[in-house]
């Protein structure tokens, strides 16, 4: 059985489960849609009697996964928290600046 999802291909043969992560143009990294596809597939393989091993591999010849898609994660945080982790970083933070915190 073969499925086809967004940003992954999920095909169950002779007892093995592949999902190929397919981003290759974001060299596969992680993003929303990415995780839920994964989440998908693996449900799929564990409610399939007929699948005992999983096999991971990623699109392309290249990159597996590097991690998180940095590109979509700067998407996620808005321009004034951006703004302050630059400062930390390169060490610009003034004394009284207002840094954002979590209660």
């Amino acid at each position: 059985m073969e499925i086809q999802l967004e940003t992954v291909v999920y095909e169950a043969k002779d007892m093995v489960a592949r999902i190929k992560i397919n981003r290759p143009e974001a060299k596969n990294s992680l993003n929303m849609q990415l995780m839920k596809d994964l989440c998908t597939a693996l449900e799929e393989a564990e409610k399939d009697p007929g699948v005992g091993v999983v096999v991971i591999t990623g699109s392309g010849d290249k990159f597996f996964c590097p991690g998180l898609d940095l590109n979509w994660a700067k998407s996620l945080f808005n321009n004034k928290v951006l703004r302050h982790l630059q400062e930390v970083a390169v060490g610009e933070c003034q004394p009284g600046t207002e840094v954002p915190s979590v209660r």
